[in-house]
C-alpha cells in the first residue's frame, strides 16, 4: 500500500503567500508609493526650478496649451493605427505610452518623404490627415470585431487589478514626462511668450528652417527667405 504524494505547487512563491494570510507588500516597495514619490519630486524639482528662473504670471500658457493640443492630437491621429499594428507581445501593455512616439516618427517621415517628392505642406498634411483617420476608423472597427468574437468579459476583479495595471503602466509615465515637459518649457514661461528658447544661431536656423520649409520643398532655394536653402 503506497502512501500518496501530493504534488509540489507550480509557484512556491505562490503558495508561500497562500500559507501567510498576515503577509502583505511593504510600504516602502509598494510601487504605487514609488510612482507617487516620483512625480511629488518630479513636481517639486519643476516649481523650484520655476520660482528661481524667475517665471511670473500665466502670460504663455495658453499659447504652449493651443500648441501642446495640437501636437499631441496630431501624433495620436498619426501614431494610433501603426501601434496597433506593430505593438504586440511583451509591448502590447504598454501601446497607450506608444502611440505619441510613433505618431511623431510616421508623421515626420511622411511630411518628409511628401516633401521631397515637391508635395505642398497643405496637401501633404491633408493627405496624411486622411490616411490618419481612414486608418483609424479601420482599426477601431478591427477591434471591435476582434472583441466581438473573443471570450466573455473578464471577472470583476480581473478588471480592478487591470485597471490598476494601467494606471501603473501608463497613466503615472504620462505625468513624470509631463512634469519633464513643463520644465523644459520654462525659459518660455519666463518669457511670458511662445517662441523658440535660445539666445544663439540655433533659435535663428529652427525658426528660419521651419518658415522655408512652409514655402518650399527641401531641396528648393528661396533667396527671400531668412534661411534660403
Amino acid at each position: 500500500m503506497s502512501a500518496a504524494v501530493a504534488d509540489p505547487p507550480a509557484h512556491p512563491g505562490k503558495a508561500q503567500i497562500a500559507r501567510e494570510p498576515g503577509a502583505r507588500r511593504s510600504f516602502t516597495t509598494d510601487p504605487r508609493v514609488l510612482a507617487a514619490g516620483a512625480v511629488l519630486a518630479a513636481s517639486a524639482v519643476g516649481l523650484i526650478l520655476a520660482l528661481s528662473a524667475g517665471v511670473v504670471g500665466v502670460r504663455a500658457v495658453p499659447s504652449v496649451l493651443r500648441t501642446a493640443g495640437v501636437g499631441m492630437g496630431f501624433f495620436a491621429l498619426c501614431g494610433y493605427a501603426p501601434a496597433r499594428l506593430l505593438v504586440a507581445g511583451e509591448l502590447a501593455p504598454y501601446r497607450a505610452l506608444l502611440v505619441l512616439p510613433i505618431g511623431a516618427v510616421v508623421s515626420s517621415l511622411s511630411l518628409a518623404v511628401l516633401g521631397l517628392l515637391h508635395v505642398p505642406l497643405a496637401v501633404s498634411l491633408a493627405l496624411l490627415l486622411s490616411v490618419s483617420v481612414l486608418s483609424l476608423g479601420w482599426t477601431v472597427r478591427r477591434s471591435r470585431g476582434e472583441r466581438a468574437s473573443g471570450d466573455a468579459p473578464a471577472p470583476a476583479t480581473a478588471r480592478s487589478s487591470g485597471d490598476r495595471g494601467v494606471l501603473m503602466r501608463v497613466v503615472v509615465p504620462l505625468l513624470l514626462a509631463g512634469m519633464i515637459g513643463l520644465i523644459t518649457l520654462i525659459p518660455i514661461f519666463r518669457a511670458g511668450y511662445a517662441t523658440v528658447p535660445g539666445q544663439n544661431g540655433d533659435a535663428i536656423l529652427a525658426v528660419g528652417s521651419a518658415t522655408l520649409l512652409q514655402h518650399a520643398p527641401p531641396t528648393a532655394t528661396r533667396l527671400d527667405l531668412p534661411i534660403n536653402h
